[in-house]
């Protein structure tokens, strides 16, 4: 369902728009399920297309009070699927855990430190039952901290609705942070070994993927669908950006993009991607790990050789957990590009 929600979403405008971002703002405090909220705002979203087409005023979908709307409309929410969406933040950590947990494991079998390794947690300075503390403190506390400013920020009105979903997200993450420095301070300590963390998380993973292998499943098919769509409304996603540049260009007072130019602009970024893609996704963030890595060693950052393979592979890990992603972005994005200037060289032929 997610795949309606992002390729429709954008077609509301006035307010209608700003209607649905005060409901989007509202859903920031809630926990629930993804599957559950992608339902839930699909549904809305079908209200609030019909309702634009039919020209009917937002106030009679949600009346005077958005707060009293939202409150109504998200009631049915069941303990269920907040505890899904529980239990969905339990399993990214486990996965951190469990990758750095490995790479300590790793580290220590190389360089012949498995006594003293195993007896740390995967982070080495900290504990297993700090890990916990974070998580589950971060979790309720931002909850809860959101909850307060969503109530307050929709009583005072004094900001858009854009606003309010940016000053909840990063009022989660500030409260998030504080609560890791805090906890960071606390000198109680719980040693676990690293073996055992490996074992209970990946234990904790494969139950996870067995009893939601359906959701799994599901979200797979919804990516290939989403894709899909992309693919189809590509063209008119080409052309809107075109008719867009040309807006901006009016209000500037510069001539006008022609059909020749921007088609022109469109092949000059494919091939730069097509050029230098590779070396950007790739290629870069290994390069930016080496000299990081050659630059600690000679400020003597490092006093194992097990601390720079460490660094080394933490580091790489965070890059290419983020670059990856991204190329494959790009990637899709090229194709979607050479195709689109395939059958427009062939209706200009």
């Amino acid at each position: 369902m997610r795949d309606y929600y992002t390729l429709y979403v954008d077609k509301l405008t006035g307010e209608y728009r700003e209607a649905f971002r005060g409901i989007e703002a509202y859903a920031v405090g809630i926990s629930a399920a993804d599957d559950t909220m992608e339902e839930k705002m699909n549904e809305l979203l079908d209200l609030f297309l019909n309702a634009q087409e039919e020209g009917k005023p937002v106030q009679k979908l949600v009346g005077k009070n958005m707060e009293h709307f939202c409150d109504t409309y998200f009631s049915d929410i069941t303990w269920k699927s907040r505890m899904l969406d529980f239990f969905d933040r339990i399993k990214s950590v486990a996965w951190w855990i469990l990758v750095f947990s490995i790479l300590d494991l790793v580290g220590a079998v190389l360089f012949g430190d498995a006594g003293e390794t195993g007896a740390t947690v995967a982070m080495r300075d900290d504990d297993i039952l700090s890990l916990v503390t974070i998580f589950l403190s971060t979790y309720i506390l931002s909850r809860l901290a959101v909850l307060g400013i969503r109530h307050l920020l929709f009583q005072t009105k004094k900001v858009s609705y854009g606003a309010m979903w940016w000053i909840q997200v990063i009022s989660g993450l500030v409260i998030g942070l504080l609560v890791l420095l805090a906890v960071f301070h606390m000198s109680y300590e719980v040693s676990v070994p690293v073996w055992a963390e490996a074992i209970v998380c990946s234990v904790y993973l494969i139950f996870y993927y067995i009893f939601n292998r359906k959701r799994v499943a599901a979200r797979k098919q919804e990516k290939t669908t989403l894709s899909a769509q992309i693919d189809q409304q590509y063209p008119q996603t080409m052309m809107d950006t075109f008719h867009s540049k040309n807006k901006w260009r009016r209000r500037l007072h510069r001539p006008e993009l022609t059909m020749e130019d921007y088609v022109g602009q469109v092949e000059k970024s494919d091939r730069f991607y097509r050029k230098y893609g590779v070396f950007l996704y790739y290629i870069f963030p290994a390069a930016v790990v080496f000299v990081v890595t050659i630059a600690m060693v000679l400020f003597d950052q490092f006093e194992t050789n097990g601390d720079i393979l460490w660094f080394v592979m933490i580091l790489g890990v965070c890059e290419y957990l983020i670059f990856i992603p991204l190329g494959k972005m790009a990637k899709n994005n090229s194709r979607r590009v050479e195709n689109w200037l395939e059958d427009y060289y062939k209706g200009k032929g």
